[in-house]
């Protein structure tokens, strides 16, 4: 085997064993949770709530619920833009 092969060879081994930067890990933990954030502050959603690995930051949607008494945005329905 001459010199440039094997060091093709290596290249390429090492190539192989590296671990992918994306995944699902990397970007959303089992504690995240959705809120719906507005003019006059932030409201944590709850009730028929999607993941939030579903949504990334700044999506427009309309949600259709109640506010609770604990504070929170009990949300009944989502309607997503487009």
């Amino acid at each position: 085997m001459n010199n440039l092969h094997r060091k093709s060879k290596k290249a390429k081994s090492a190539l192989l064993s590296i671990t992918p930067i994306v995944i699902p890990g990397n970007f959303v933990h089992l504690d995240d949770y959705l809120v719906l954030e507005y003019e006059s502050g932030r409201v944590n959603l709850k009730g028929s709530v999607p993941s939030p690995s579903v949504y990334v930051t700044g999506n427009g949607v309309a949600l259709h619920g109640k506010e609770t008494s604990r504070g929170d945005f009990l949300v009944e329905d989502i309607l997503e833009a487009g």
